[in-house]
């Protein structure tokens, strides 16, 4: 009951983000069975924080996660996102592509 919440929460529940992220570091926390659908869902969420933080959450998760992760926000506004996605990707074999770590 409480994770549903949680999950209702963290999905635009609340105009707060800040109480948006907290619904999801708590998901985190509890290691919740609903956590990589919300992570998934919020790699296209309106604040570059939460985009941020489901990419992070996906990479602790697993390795063929980053892979959808980094097919989705190839392109993201937020070069944070995009950094993050980087990092997350080097040097891991992503199902039938690569991602070369970005050249700085």
């Amino acid at each position: 009951m409480v994770q549903a919440v949680l999950v209702r929460v963290a999905f635009n529940q609340s105009e707060d983000d800040r109480v948006r992220m907290a619904a999801v570091q708590e998901l985190l926390n509890q290691n919740s069975i609903h956590l990589d659908l919300v992570l998934i869902g919020l790699l296209v969420d309106r604040d570059p924080e939460m985009r941020l933080a489901a990419v992070e959450g996906l990479f602790i998760r697993g390795g063929a996660l980053i892979g959808y992760a980094a097919q989705v926000c190839e392109n993201d506004e937020s070069a944070e996102v995009r950094k993050a996605i980087a990092r997350a990707s080097s040097g891991m074999e992503l199902g039938l592509f690569y991602l070369d770590p970005p050249v700085v």
